[in-house]
Parts: C-alpha cells; sequence; structure tokens
C-alpha cells in the first residue's frame, strides 16, 4: 500500500524536531537540577548582612540576633556589618554594587521608602538595583504629651490646634526623620497647622514633651513604653494601621477619625538586583521561618520591633505604598535633605 505524502526527508525532518525536543528537554532538566541543588547547597560559606543602622541600636541588634537563629540552622557563620553615613546610604550603595549571589544581604527601611523623596539624587535605584525579599518588622510610632497635659485625647489636640493654627508644637526627632514625616501626614490628615519643632535625635524629642517645653511629640512608640507604665507621659495613638503588638491597648489614629495613616518603619531583607530566584526564595523561607522562633520574637518585641515575615511580593508592594506617601508628604511640605 502506498502511503501519499510520505517522503524519506519527511522521516529524517520528523527525527531530527525530536532529537531537539529530546535535548531541549534534557537541558532544562539539567539546569532545574543545578537550580534546585544550588538553593539546597546555599550558603556555602560566609553570609554578610549589610545595615546602615547605628551599632547597639534596635536594627543593629535585631540584625544580629536574627543572623545568630540562621547560623544555627545554616551552619555558616552569619556576620551583620555596619556601615554607617548619609541616612543608610553609604550601606545601600554597598549592597548595589555587591555580587548578587546570596552572601550580601542588605536590612534596612529607609533607603528605598523616605531617601528617594528626601534626596534629589541617588546613586542607586530601587526597582532597578534591588529585589525585596521579606518583610521582617515594622516600627510604630506615636503621638504622646506629658501627662500633666490637657491634651488627654486625639480629638482635643485636633480641636486645639483649629482653634489656634500654629500655636501648638510638636516635637520630632530632626527634619526628614521617620517621626516628622508622620507628623506632617498627621497633620494633612486632620487638616490641621502646628509648629514643628525638630531635635537632633528622638531622645531630644523626648525630653522636650516631658518638660513640657513642648505640646506633643510624635516618636517611635518603644522609645516612650516604659514613660507611659511609669505615668511620665499620656500615649495617644498609634500611629499604625491596625493596634501594635507593643501596646494592644491603645487605639490607632483611623479609630480615633482619622484614617488611612499608616506612618511604622517597615524594615526589611532585600538582596541586589540579578541575584538567583531560588536564592530569593530560600533566603524568603529561612528569614521568615527563623522570625517564627518565640525567643527571637520576644527580643524583637523588646527593642520595639513587631516581627512579621512576608512574601516578596507584599514587601515590594509595603514599599510602594509607604513611598508614595512619604513622597506626597515630602512635596507638599518641601521638605529636603539634599
Amino acid at each position: 500500500m502506498r502511503v501519499t505524502g510520505w517522503h524519506p526527508s519527511i522521516a529524517r525532518g520528523a527525527g531530527a524536531r525530536a532529537g531537539l525536543l529530546s535535548a531541549a528537554c534534557g537541558l532544562f532538566a539539567i539546569l532545574l537540577c543545578s537550580a534546585v541543588s544550588g538553593a539546597e547547597d546555599y550558603p556555602q560559606r560566609p553570609v554578610k548582612i549589610i545595615t546602615g543602622g547605628s551599632v547597639g541600636g534596635p536594627v543593629d541588634i535585631a540584625s544580629r540576633a536574627i543572623a545568630n537563629k540562621l547560623s544555627e540552622s545554616w551552619g555558616q557563620s552569619v556576620i551583620v556589618e555596619n556601615r554607617l553615613g548619609a541616612n543608610e546610604l553609604i550601606a545601600t550603595e554597598t549592597v548595589a554594587r555587591a555580587k548578587p549571589d546570596g552572601y550580601t544581604l542588605l536590612v534596612s527601611a529607609n533607603p528605598f521608602t523616605h531617601n528617594p523623596s528626601l534626596f534629589s539624587k541617588l546613586s542607586y535605584d530601587v526597582d532597578r538595583d534591588f529585589i525585596a525579599v521579606t518583610q521582617l518588622a515594622q516600627a510604630a510610632m506615636a503621638v504622646v504629651c506629658a501627662s500633666r497635659s490637657k491634651l488627654d485625647s486625639i480629638a482635643t489636640l485636633v480641636s486645639e490646634a483649629r482653634a489656634h493654627p500654629d500655636k501648638l508644637s510638636w516635637a520630632s526627632a530632626g527634619i526628614g526623620t521617620n517621626n516628622h514625616i508622620a507628623g506632617e501626614q498627621f497633620a494633612s490628615a486632620a487638616h490641621i497647622q502646628m509648629l514643628h519643632v525638630p531635635f537632633k535625635g528622638s531622645q531630644g524629642a523626648v525630653t522636650a514633651v516631658l518638660a513640657g517645653e513642648v505640646d506633643f511629640g510624635v516618636v517611635a512608640l518603644s522609645s516612650v513604653l516604659p514613660l507611659a507604665k511609669a505615668g511620665s507621659v499620656r500615649t495617644l495613638a498609634v500611629m499604625t494601621e491596625r493596634r501594635s503588638l507593643l501596646a494592644p491597648d491603645l487605639p490607632t489614629l483611623a479609630e480615633q477619625g482619622l484614617p488611612g495613616i499608616d506612618a511604622a518603619v517597615p524594615a526589611g531583607l532585600h538582596v541586589p538586583a540579578g541575584t538567583p530566584e531560588v536564592i530569593v526564595a530560600k533566603l524568603n523561607r529561612d528569614f521568615n521561618h527563623a522570625l517564627q522562633d518565640p525567643v527571637l520574637r520576644e527580643r524583637l518585641l523588646s527593642l520595639g520591633l513587631e516581627p512579621l515575615g512576608t512574601s516578596p511580593q507584599e514587601f515590594a508592594a509595603r514599599i510602594r505604598r509607604t513611598a508614595a506617601a512619604v513622597q506626597q508628604t515630602v512635596r507638599e511640605n518641601r521638605i529636603r535633605l539634599d
């Protein structure tokens, strides 16, 4: 029987295509196995965590606590290195230039949420040079006043500020700081005008609140919790989307009629762009697993940091939301650091 349309060249062509397909499948299998093997073998040498946080500060101590936990599970040293200066720019630039192999990591917040708006020119690009891995924790801001103050609630504060524009004074840790931005967001949401008194650091702002030198302050919640427990200050609100684990009885601004403010500082893990996806996935999995350890969680809470642990996509989205809110506040108030 004659088969119409058949020719030896067709058979040879089909065989060649089948051979190419088989070779491609084999190559894909090799690459897949290699990638999986690379993730399983990682890390094979010490890993370095770079942070712009000051030595002995909350981010530094938290990074070292997490590093110790990972050292145990990985069987490799995890070293924390502080690169101080320029609002964390030095630390960020160091990691942006590092080899994207998973052995140089960055733990920070401001370089991604605040610096793009506060500086006219940066040597790094948030989207081009980095990959978000996981949000490790957040630090909440709070509105506080001296316990003897007549400001007994957010409603009273807002009413007083509206009755006397530019008269009510408030303290921050300095121009362009997280609590400065948070305070301006509060003023914008409440449609009030107040007198901003910047200090050099949180301690100066808290001291001014205690002494009655200012009417109230916007400061890190962790910095005033001991004072609140002692009865020296009154905490009026936490500036987060939901109540803080540090003070679950303290209402948010949204609960008091001012929605849309989430001034928590999202500290998290980034790696240089180009880091293999399997390494990013392993880092996400292992860091998030470490954050489930009860002892580590308690340590972070004692530092004023609420432990989290997110997917890379969730962390990247959080950074975009915070950065957009900061950009609007910086633009409206003409805040610059250069």
